[in-house]
């Protein structure tokens, strides 16, 4: 829509609000329609077409009102604002310096300058003995290490010359299993047995000992088949409380799912993850909202829900139970 022509005419017969009043009432409008389209209320609709100006208590609002208004209209703003800037000169923006004798500005100090040196030079000083103290501490850590390391060295060649070799006589067999088990025998001599001559051959055990890590080895499997098994058992419900109902639901893909039974109270509120089931119990009629509906599966009483005919941009909402 093109501005209606504004001429100086017009100004001279009628002032800015009979002006914006000929407007609207030439376009068959009423104060609603304006009230509809500027969010203004009847009294500052009023206001600016009688040049009541003081209703609005700021130049600046003035001239923004009555722009908008002459916009609306399809008017020419200009001629309007420059109308009202002749007849109101003292509203013009100017600048305003005030100086107070209240205000003094802050002068240094020959004290404050001292105390803030002062003040630095204490907090390096104490930075600088912080980090001295961690160093000597390091280096007394440091010193008691290697001190306790030659007598822990003495110590441990005592212990190795105190057993004699021909002490005792001891037969070992030590066989690393396949699973990491070590199987040791350790056979003390007795008293009236008699010693071995240098020729002479020890019992194989070796046999029993396999037979032993064998045995160890099936029973490690064992308790890994039935460890899997107990793993793959689907933990058992308890039965569904008298009045209430109970849905599972099977995710093929992450969904929120929000649940709510008769008394509006939310029972299920949760982001479900992909490849997990879900039990949601209440007391029924129950409203689902389900996010993702394409992969979720709602089985109710043993038989799968159709979501199709309740399904909107891949959200569905059901209602599940006695209503």
């Amino acid at each position: 829509m093109m501005d209606q022509p504004f001429t100086t005419e017009l100004l001279n017969q009628s002032v800015i609000g009979a002006a914006l009043r000929e407007a609207r009432e030439s376009q068959s409008l009423s104060i609603d329609d304006v009230r509809a389209r500027l969010h203004l209320s009847d009294r500052q609709i009023i206001a600016l077409e009688t040049d009541d100006f003081n209703q609005f208590g700021s130049a600046m609002l003035v001239r923004g009102f009555i722009k908008s208004y002459a916009q609306f209209l399809s008017l020419n703003p200009e001629p309007l604002l420059d109308a009202y800037r002749e007849q109101y000169p003292q509203d013009e923006i100017q600048s305003i310096e005030y100086k107070s004798p209240y205000i003094n500005r802050p002068q240094s100090s020959g004290l404050g300058k001292f105390l803030t040196l002062m003040l630095g030079l204490f907090t390096i000083s104490a930075s600088l003995a912080w980090v001295g103290y961690k160093v000597w501490v390091y280096q007394q850590t440091t010193n008691l290490a290697i001190a306790s390391e030659p007598t822990s060295a003495m110590n441990k060649d005592a212990l190795t010359q105190a057993l004699p070799d021909d002490g005792l006589t001891v037969d070992r067999h030590e066989i690393s299993a396949s699973a990491g088990a070590i199987v040791t025998d350790i056979e003390l001599p007795k008293s009236n047995e008699p010693k071995l001559t240098q020729g002479a051959q020890l019992n194989p055990v070796m046999p029993e000992i396999k037979k032993t890590t064998d045995k160890g080895l099936d029973l490690s499997r064992s308790l890994e088949t039935t460890n899997s098994e107990a793993a793959n058992i689907s933990p058992v419900k308890p039965p569904v409380e008298s009045g209430k109902v109970r849905v599972r639901l099977v995710l093929t893909g992450s969904s929120w799912i929000g649940v709510q039974d008769k008394t509006g109270r939310t029972v299920f509120s949760k982001l479900a993850k992909a490849g997990t089931e879900e039990f949601v119990e209440g007391i029924p009629p129950l409203k689902f909202h389900i996010g993702n509906a394409s992969a979720t599966q709602v089985i109710f009483n043993g038989e799968t829900i159709d979501l199709t005919a309740t399904t909107f941009n891949n959200m569905a909402r059901i209602t599940l139970g006695d209503q």
